[in-house]
């Protein structure tokens, strides 16, 4: 049961963000997720944000601060969304639509020595 409720989530959330992409970027490197949340304006990027952790299971009525904290090694985008109810979070967005989303608790990434609303060295720039 566990397992079909990780899929459909997965499925859901991967659909929510990917759903307005185009792929016929040919650039190999591109994040399609990442790219969208980042030319949104900020009210969109929200929005979003607040779908993906809802679809996800997460206790977040609404998103109300975001933040970018870069790329890793292998263009995985880190994002940084805070929840009007306090709770905060790190989404990853992989480059490949065909992987899932993870998503961890702020306090687990302070606890890992990597606090969430800050930049980081092992984090690329956009």
């Amino acid at each position: 049961m566990m397992v079909i409720r990780i899929l459909l989530v997965s499925s859901i959330v991967l659909f929510i963000v990917y759903c307005n992409v185009t792929y016929a970027d040919t650039d190999t490197n591109a994040n399609s997720a990442h790219e969208t949340l980042w030319s949104q304006d900020l009210t969109s990027r929200k929005r979003t944000l607040t779908r993906v952790l809802k679809a996800s299971g997460k206790t977040c009525q609404r998103v109300v601060e975001t933040f970018y904290q870069g790329l890793d090694e292998n263009r995985a985008a880190y994002w940084n969304a805070r929840c009007r109810n306090g709770s905060a979070f790190m989404v990853q967005f992989p480059r490949s639509r065909f992987e899932n989303i993870n998503i961890l608790s702020c306090e687990t990434m302070s606890d890992a020595g990597i606090p969430c609303f800050e930049k980081h060295a092992q984090f690329a720039e956009r």
